[in-house]
């Protein structure tokens, strides 16, 4: 992209140990995901700094962003990406809003069906498990009514992460048999393995790693 597209921006508190973020001034669609999730992330990071107010404007305009995806999957994504950061800064309540436009962005079945199971995801991690398992179960009868087996393995993944989240391993396992590719079962187990290990939840960790 020429220089000159280019716009100056003001610098990020080097405590927090940003760099100065450069917003193109004309951006493509391929880019506003991303756009988006940069700015939600420094958004996160300036309520970690005590920036509360300047926090709240970037969430906002990362929202704007996000709104101006045209439809497809990398609008729910992007509503995704800065649901999860602000459930990360604490902002639980305006992070479920934010996750209500990530379905709703997500118009067709397929869609539907990988925006739910990340969703899912998101919302173990937000600690949300009574929302989380209706969400999960929903993005399963989804997935059982598709027979697009290259297409299924991404949701499949994500459900399958999450019902291990939930610690609902048998379920977890029902899930990642439906993955076709042998190679790709053992590095969703490896995955979801590290994952929960990472978050300290240890038990399920060595459950998935022994029936694995």
């Amino acid at each position: 992209m020429p220089l000159r597209n280019f716009i100056t921006c003001p610098l990020i508190p080097s405590r927090l140990h940003l760099h100065a973020l450069c917003i193109p001034s004309k951006i493509d669609d391929d880019f506003e995901a991303l756009l988006s999730s940069a700015l939600s992330g420094i958004a996160e990071e300036l309520v970690k700094a005590g920036q509360k107010e300047r926090a709240s404007q970037l969430f906002d305009r990362a929202l704007q962003v996000a709104q101006k995806i045209k439809g497809g999957f990398q609008h729910s994504l992007a509503f995704l990406n800065v649901a999860e950061a602000l459930a990360r800064a604490g902002q639980t309540d305006h992070s479920l809003q934010v996750i209500r436009s990530a379905l709703h962005a997500a118009q067709t079945t397929d869609l539907r069906l990988e925006a739910l199971a990340k969703i899912a995801v998101a919302l173990t991690r937000m600690r949300q498990k009574d929302l989380a398992l209706q969400v999960v179960q929903n993005a399963l009868q989804i997935a059982r009514k598709i027979d697009l087996e290259p297409f299924l393995s991404s949701p499949l993944k994500d459900i399958a992460k999450a019902f291990a989240e939930l610690g609902q391993i048998d379920r977890t396992f029902q899930v990642i048999r439906r993955i076709g590719d042998a190679d790709e079962r053992l590095e969703t187990l490896s995955d979801i393995a590290m994952e929960l290990a990472e978050r300290g939840k240890f038990d399920h960790a060595i459950q998935i790693a022994q029936k694995g």
